[in-house]
């Protein structure tokens, strides 16, 4: 419907918003028409503000105010070079049947990981990006601890990335296909956006108390705090970023505690016993054996 147009309602209605449609606050204007108006459902003569106490008029009217916001959503992994996609759970991003058979947590060896996510709104210009904070936990007999995780080659040891931005170079523009065939807007051209990335997971990697040793640090001044027997668990916090501004979380913590919406819960995750929301890769750790277990013997 274009701006300005009275829409009769019987009984309810619920409206979808075009995805082309710009982020902010709207206004909108309501009215009730009495059953004898001269001219029926078309009638405009005279109005009162939410209520018809005049004999002479026969509707009454009101306004009010609505906020359009962005969605993030669509968060999907792969091992690069391969085709198989492993999705946040079994639903899409309306809580409907998405028949994946490979859900997150997925599990990687040595591998740089590819991601994809999908955002509507306001997030199609040079300063917009998605940024990820990734968070580490090693998990053993159940439990898991914060750690560090560091990429080691031979003494040298490189801490692993604990933000991935992904910026406009890195995004492609899907909009709505069906609202450009009818309107071949610019807004519905750059309303949805794609946004693909890696994370490297590939090489020998440690895993150490959450601390601040450097981001570059020697493993003899580390290896005695080297955690072993265990699995390093990547948590994502994920958010869709509008000139430098963080304005839609893939979490949405503070909402969702208001019963907003939570794209994890939304799109099926399996919590299961151990995983919360975000947990998104699980991979090994690749400690040699002469470095777990001192060798002796008796001659």
């Amino acid at each position: 419907y274009a701006a300005g147009t009275w829409i009769v309602i019987k009984g309810g209605a619920s409206f979808v918003v075009p995805v082309g449609t710009k982020e902010g606050t709207y206004e909108y204007e309501i009215r009730n028409i009495a059953i004898n108006a001269s001219d029926g459902e078309n009638y405009s003569g005279n109005m009162e503000k939410r209520l018809n106490s005049n004999i002479n008029c026969y509707a009454a009217c009101d306004t009010g105010k609505f906020n359009v916001i962005g969605r993030i959503f669509g968060f999907r992994t792969r091992i690069k070079g391969e085709n198989v996609w492993h999705t946040v759970g079994t639903k899409d991003k309306n809580g409907n049947a998405n028949n994946s058979l490979n859900i997150m947590p997925m599990t990687v060896e040595d591998s740089v990981v590819e991601f994809e996510i999908t955002t509507i709104g306001d997030y199609a210009d040079k300063n917009d990006s998605v940024k990820i904070y990734l968070n580490y936990y090693f998990l053993k007999d159940g439990k898991k601890t914060p750690v560090s995780v560091y990429r080691r080659d031979s003494n040298k040891c490189t801490l692993l990335d604990e933000v991935v931005e992904v910026d406009y170079s890195r995004m492609k523009c899907i909009g709505d296909k069906e609202l450009i065939k009818v309107l071949s807007t610019n807004n519905a051209k750059k309303g949805a956006q794609l946004w693909s990335g890696t994370i490297d997971m590939s090489g020998k990697l440690i895993a150490v108390p959450k601390g601040n040793y450097g981001t570059e640090v020697e493993y003899k001044d580390i290896k005695s705090k080297v955690l072993r027997g265990g699995s390093i668990m990547v948590n994502s916090d994920i958010y869709a970023v509008n000139a430098g501004t963080e304005e839609l979380s893939y979490i949405n913590v503070e909402n969702w505690k208001k019963g907003c919406c939570n794209m994890w819960n939304k799109e099926g995750f399996n919590y299961g016993d151990i995983y919360n929301d975000g947990d998104f890769l699980i991979t090994g750790i690749q400690n040699l054996k002469k470095e777990d277990y001192v060798i002796v013997g008796t001659h």
